[in-house]
């Protein structure tokens, strides 16, 4: 969590199924999804524009939609020189994810 920006994290932590769990003698913080008790991981990469609208779709699908998608299609490839910037957070136990 220490590379992500502070803004996506700061939306994140307000929500209230969210805790905020001191660690290491207070020096450290982990966010839990409260429902589950699951530490929340945090992921960005950087995308060509050409997968925009498949990105953009992708986020909209509902849990089995999106399931179907993600068996046909396991991964989007990376660009090194993307200019589409895409943050993820999302619980161990994939029970919570959010997006930016």
């Amino acid at each position: 969590m220490e590379n992500q920006p502070q803004g996506f994290k700061d939306i994140v932590i307000l929500q209230s199924y969210i805790e905020n769990k001191p660690i290491c003698l207070g020096l450290f913080h982990r966010l839990i999804y409260i429902p589950t008790g699951s530490s929340l991981e945090f992921v960005d990469r950087f995308y060509s524009p050409v997968l925009r609208e498949e990105l953009k779709d992708l986020f909209t699908l509902n849990d089995q939609a999106l399931a179907n998608r993600l068996a046909k299609i396991n991964r989007y490839e990376q660009a090194i020189n993307g200019n589409m910037f895409v943050e993820c957070c999302f619980s161990k136990d994939k029970e919570f994810v959010a997006d930016v």
